[in-house]
């Protein structure tokens, strides 16, 4: 028997799963992970996680890994970052986020420049981070996205480029990223990069007290102003501020006191 006998009785498995049989399922996943099926021995590991038999996960997930399975590679790497079945090791991380990257995998390449940015389980290199968040935002790594748009936005470690970095931010939300969402509502200058959406007001510019202060300000001050230079321009200024912010107290305070 061979892969190929692997591989029929994987996807029997497969059926019996969906059909309810869980017992004849798992007899043939396991037969099939024996057998050196590298997707079964992934799958069997899954199994053992949802039983938290972690130490059998582990077990089934390096065979399969070892036979560079990249999803296997990736959990792997996660066994040895969270400690699950294992002692924290992150060497082994690096290692297995790595070749699971190298492979392909964008929730890895993800995980590698993270392990690049913190220097975990190698030295920091944030070249090579920059790399690995660009080739997992090109592969759809919506968390890849987030923080690249970070670091384009403020130019850190590569030429800043707002548009771009904006640009990122809302890929990354429309594929669901929180986070993303979350910056997207407190960034001043992103809504006017979503549709249906308006530009954010800083709080004080929604006084209409201040504004109302404003105007009185400038009629009273207009008069000393433009007859005969009674008043410079530089002090009738400052005389609509300070009427402008009087009128914004007197808001605040209606706010306060009032409500």
């Amino acid at each position: 028997m061979g892969n190929r006998d692997a591989a029929i009785m994987r996807e029997k498995a497969a059926r019996y799963l969906k059909e309810g049989n869980y017992d004849e399922a798992l007899s043939l996943m396991q037969q099939a992970a024996e057998l050196g099926d590298a997707e079964a021995q992934h799958e069997l590991a899954d199994v053992f996680r949802a039983e938290n038999d972690l130490a059998a996960a582990l077990e089934w997930e390096k065979k399969a890994a070892e036979q560079g399975y990249p999803k296997a590679q990736y959990n792997l790497a996660i066994h040895y970052r969270n400690g699950l079945g294992t002692s924290v090791d992150s060497g082994q991380q690096f290692i297995w986020c790595q070749k699971a990257a190298e492979n392909g995998f964008a929730d890895a390449m993800h995980g590698l420049a993270v392990c690049y940015l913190h220097g975990t389980g190698t030295s920091k290199n944030f070249e090579k981070a920059i790399h690995w968040l660009e080739q997992a935002s090109n592969a759809g790594n919506a968390g890849a996205k987030t923080r690249l748009a970070g670091a384009y936005y403020d130019g850190i470690g590569v030429p800043a480029d707002k548009e771009k970095g904006l640009s990122l931010l809302c890929e990354a939300a429309a594929l669901g990223d929180e986070k993303a969402i979350t910056l997207l509502r407190e960034h001043e200058e992103a809504p006017g990069h979503l549709e249906g959406q308006r530009m954010k007001m800083p709080k004080i510019l929604k006084n209409k007290h201040m504004w109302i202060g404003a105007v009185i300000g400038a009629f009273l001050f207009s008069v000393p102003y433009l007859d005969g230079g009674r008043m410079t321009f530089g002090q009738f200024l400052t005389g609509v501020i300070i009427s402008a912010l009087i009128g914004y107290g007197y808001g605040v305070w209606k706010k306060i006191f009032r409500s």
